[in-house]
């Protein structure tokens, strides 16, 4: 029998479910992210769009920076729920929300916004660093040194979830759903991967 693996389940009302938590947080202003939103689909960004979009950033990081440390913690956690949640059901289901999406866009810039004022992560700093007087010295260097090629590689594997006969049909039964309305024919054992929320 085959297995479906699911750690949550993923529907459109979990996703505002969540939005509603974020909204709770009271850090997204609807201008902003409409102004932010506006100047993301514009097809060339200039230095002054991307200074508009950084300010929009900091407004709500401000917000968050406000927070005791196991309050941002939640709501950053939160906030990567939302994003994967969303990316899920974009991808699972012919789901369409546009509000939804411009609160999408701002939280996934928003997220490496943030992670680079902490350390790792990523965001565009084009035009925001300037480097004069660089000299690169060169250090130390090692030859002869003997690399054998492995061109197989093993990837992660996730821990199985064990589920009882309900929480499967369950599952199989949220597969179905998608599949009539998607008129796809998504198979149960390929389907679904385990989702690390």
């Amino acid at each position: 029998m085959p297995k479906t693996l699911l750690s949550n389940s993923i529907t459109p009302r979990a996703i505002y479910d969540i939005e509603a938590k974020i909204e709770g947080y009271f850090f997204l202003d609807p201008a902003d992210m409409e102004s932010f939103n506006k100047i993301l689909c514009e097809s060339a960004h200039t230095a002054k769009d991307k200074k508009q979009m950084t300010f929009y950033l900091q407004k709500a990081k401000y917000v968050i920076d406000g927070f005791t440390e196991e309050q941002k913690g939640q709501a950053v956690l939160d906030i990567g729920h939302f994003i994967r949640f969303y990316e899920f059901l974009l991808q699972a289901s012919c789901f369409e929300d546009t509000e939804l999406h411009k609160k999408y866009n701002f939280l996934s810039y928003l997220t490496a916004y943030i992670r680079i004022n902490h350390g790792g992560g990523g965001y565009n700093l084009d035009g925001k660093i300037k480097v004069s007087g660089f000299l690169q010295k060169r250090g130390e260097e090692h030859k002869k040194s003997k690399i054998t090629a492995d061109p197989v590689m093993k990837l992660p594997t996730a821990y199985d979830i064990v589920l009882i006969p309900a929480e499967e049909e369950r599952l199989s039964q949220m597969i179905r759903e998608i599949n009539s309305r998607t008129g796809k024919q998504y198979d149960n054992d390929v389907f679904w991967h385990l989702i690390v929320i």
